[in-house]
C-alpha cells in the first residue's frame, strides 16, 4: 500500500510506502498533523492515527495505534502563561514562549500562532508597565 503525504499549504509528495513514511518521520519531513492520502482510494487520515507509523516520543497503545504526543497541551499552556504574564508579570509569558517552541517542534499547525501570541504578550506587559509607572509618577522625568 502507498501513500501521498499532504502538507498543510496543499502540496502532497509521494507515493510511499510505509517503511519510507518511517523514514521521513525520522528525517523531520512528517509532522504527526500532516494528511496522509491513501494514493488508491484517496482516503486521508492525520499521519498520527496511521496504524503503523510511529512518532519520536510515541510508544503503541492499546489496539497498535500509536498514541503520539502532538503538542496540544504545550498549545494550551502557551496561551495560558501568555495571558497569565500579560496580566500579571511578563517574565511569566516567557514560559509561554517555552510551551510555544515546544509545540512547534513536535509539528502541532497552531505553534507559531502560540509563539506570536506569547512574544506579543510580553511586549505589551512591558509597554502597560512603563505606562503604569509613567502615570503614577508624572513628575518623575521632571526632575
Amino acid at each position: 500500500m502507498t501513500y501521498f503525504v499532504v502538507l498543510p499549504n496543499g502540496q502532497r509528495f509521494g507515493p510511499a510506502d510505509l517503511m519510507t513514511l518511517q523514514q521521513w518521520v525520522h528525517e523531520g519531513r512528517v509532522h504527526p498533523h500532516y494528511l496522509i492520502q491513501d494514493s488508491i482510494t484517496g482516503a486521508r487520515v492525520e499521519a498520527r492515527l496511521l496504524p503503523g507509523l510511529m512518532f519520536p516520543g510515541s510508544s503503541p497503545s492499546w489496539g497498535g495505534y500509536a498514541s503520539a504526543d502532538d503538542g496540544s497541551g504545550d498549545i494550551r499552556n502557551a496561551y495560558l502563561f501568555s495571558v497569565l504574564g500579560f496580566l500579571c508579570c511578563g517574565l511569566i509569558s516567557f514560559v509561554g514562549i517555552v510551551f510555544a517552541i515546544k509545540a512547534r517542534e513536535k509539528g502541532h499547525p497552531q505553534a507559531n500562532l502560540a509563539l506570536a501570541v506569547a512574544i506579543i504578550s510580553f511586549f505589551a506587559n512591558v509597554a502597560l508597565s512603563a505606562m503604569i509607572q509613567r502615570a503614577m509618577n508624572p513628575l518623575q522625568g521632571l526632575r
